[in-house]
């Protein structure tokens, strides 16, 4: 599920916290993480608007922090999970063979298709930065954006032309001699810094997308 995981790496890179939400979001009972039966309710697998309905809240809530957008992840993520269970159930298989809403579900390829445009427009919002935010404030956001960049931009111009005479009028200076053994000596104790620390982030991550249900 590429567009799934694609989904988890920005939540997960999202900020943990929101200072502007108060309140917490209308999700369904069971896209918490305190959820703990193995299937979802029989009626997300039996009735059609039921199931839409879930979805909708799902897709329709804005979030703009880890805190807020991992229920949400979760709750597409169990939707996805359990139309892929519906679509591999065997009647003989005696672990569910005595559950009538899993051998009789409508979920299935066009539900999995459903909740896959939906985690598509959840990527959209948030690649866009619209997350959270009304029409207005995204303008306003793009516009601030615009106008830092351009203020860099000039800023970058002027150190250059002010300091452009200086740099040519620099004398060349020989490299101090006898430096490599030292050098090279620092770029390994850098690089092996640099992979501990990749190898850290690597494990924060795979915690929090097990967490978000990269697994499912």
């Amino acid at each position: 599920m590429p567009r799934y995981q694609k989904l988890v790496e920005l939540v997960v890179a999202l900020p943990e916290t929101e200072t502007h939400i108060s309140t917490e979001p209308a999700l369904p009972e069971w896209a918490l993480w305190t959820w703990g039966a193995k299937y979802l309710p029989e009626h997300i697998h039996l009735d059609r608007d039921s199931f839409l309905k879930a979805l909708a809240q799902l897709e329709g809530e804005k979030f703009g922090s880890f805190n807020q957008g991992g229920p949400i992840v979760l709750g597409l993520g169990l939707l996805l999970r359990e139309c892929n269970r519906a679509q591999e159930v065997e009647e003989d298989d005696p672990e569910v063979s005595h559950l009538d809403f899993l051998l009789n579900s409508n979920l299935g390829i066009q539900r999995a298709e459903d909740v896959l445009c939906a985690v598509g427009s959840v990527i959209a919002r948030l690649e866009q930065g619209s997350v959270g935010m009304n029409p207005e404030e995204v303008d306003n956001h793009k516009d601030k954006e615009d106008a830092e960049k351009k203020a860099g931009g000039h800023a970058e111009e002027r150190t250059a032309s002010e300091g452009g005479g200086e740099e040519e009028e620099a004398p060349i200076q020989a490299p101090p001699k006898k430096r490599k053994r030292q050098g090279s000596k620092n770029t390994q104790e850098k690089a092996a810094t640099i992979e501990d620390g990749e190898q850290k982030v690597k494990r924060d991550r795979k915690k929090s997308k097990r967490a978000l249900g990269m697994g499912l």
